[in-house]
């Protein structure tokens, strides 16, 4: 089992895999699209300088 050496790290890397990209802009979109709103509530320097 030449293949595997547990020394050298993964070949395979997540980061590099279009797949994973591809599910990491998704779940980056579906959680960009519940957080915006909260953000936005949160912190909100029109209402700040509106408040002043």
């Amino acid at each position: 089992m030449q293949w595997y050496s547990p020394k050298k790290p993964v070949k395979y890397d997540p980061s590099k895999s279009e797949a994973y990209k591809a599910l990491q802009e998704e779940a980056l979109g579906d959680t960009v699209q519940e957080v915006r709103p909260v953000r936005t509530g949160v912190f909100s320097p029109q209402r700040a300088n509106q408040n002043r």
